[in-house]
């Protein structure tokens, strides 16, 4: 039996995998897949030419004009005629439903906040005095006031909310807490939620579904880049001082140190892989190489893993 069918005219052919372009009039940085509700959620971030005037701050007389006149006529005044634009940039995350690829809801940070990073992450939260994990969307975000000002940032928590009507679906924040240095990633283990913060790696309970408790914390070198957690294990790549192997000891209630990569470089991203039944650490850096890393510590060079 012969059968003869024809491809929709939506998706294209030239690239190595059939893809299909979906415009959004934005940027997308990251894309986060909730399995719970089947939707997708999307960090973008466009410019806004809203609040973008030009303002003289200066002394002025009657008419506009800079003089030499008491301090009382010190004035910010919008300067007219045709200037050029201001972008500012804004971050927000759009609900997508993947089936028709309407967007359904939107979350709008703070203004000059960016987000840094997505994840699905799967806390363990009481429900009836017992820690069952449930799926949440937790950004790491981070913004500055000035340039004499140290950058903070902010864990924000979302849950996505699925009626039965999937057009219905809504983002809700569940809670939001603004930390002491930018939070450049974000991911879970066992039930934890880890965050980098600056140099440092702190894992945080969020049992009671409003706040974030503090639970354990390990100092890294510079600033972490990338971050990758599989069970109890995690694995930091930091912008100059190369892979970090930590392992999350829940008897002692402590991060420890495994092992870590002596070498500087300078990584950008890192991931865990899975080869002929060993772990392997796999990791790239901004001269565009790739590294493979794994935990020996039966070997002599390594001195014992470390």
């Amino acid at each position: 039996e012969l059968k003869i069918s024809q491809l929709s005219s939506q998706f294209s052919v030239s690239l190595p995998l059939l893809s299909r372009r979906i415009p959004l009039s934005r940027n997308i940085h990251d894309v986060v897949f909730d399995s719970s509700s089947v939707l997708v959620a999307a960090v973008s971030s466009y410019n806004s030419y809203e609040d973008a005037n030009y303002h003289h701050v200066g002394i002025l007389d009657n008419r506009g004009s800079a003089a030499p006149v008491d301090d009382e006529k010190l004035l910010s005044r919008p300067l007219p005629g045709r200037l050029p634009p201001l972008p500012l940039e804004k971050y927000e995350i759009l609900l997508i439903n993947p089936e028709t690829w309407e967007v359904l809801d939107r979350y709008e940070v703070n203004e000059d906040e960016h987000v840094m990073g997505a994840q699905l992450c799967h806390l363990n939260v009481k429900v009836d005095n017992k820690l069952l994990p449930q799926p949440f969307v937790c950004l790491a975000t981070s913004y500055t006031k000035g340039e004499d000002l140290v950058g903070k940032g902010r864990i924000i928590i979302l849950e996505v909310l699925r009626p039965r009507d999937v057009s219905q679906s809504r983002v809700s924040l569940v809670a939001a807490e603004e930390q002491r240095g930018p939070v450049t990633k974000i991911t879970h283990t066992e039930g934890l939620l880890c965050a980098a913060i600056g140099m440092k790696i702190l894992l945080f309970r969020f049992e009671d579904r409003t706040s974030l408790v503090g639970c354990g914390f390990y100092t890294c070198r510079v600033m972490t880049s990338s971050i990758s957690c599989i069970k109890s294990y995690i694995i930091v790549a930091d912008v100059h001082k190369s892979l970090f192997f930590l392992y999350w000891n829940e008897a002692q209630k402590k991060i420890v140190l495994l092992g870590k990569d002596y070498d500087p470089r300078s990584l950008t991203a890192v991931d865990v892989i899975s080869s002929n039944q060993q772990m392997l650490m796999i990791s790239s850096d901004e001269t565009l190489n790739v590294h493979l890393h794994q935990y020996a510590p039966w070997e002599k060079e390594t001195l014992g893993g470390h």
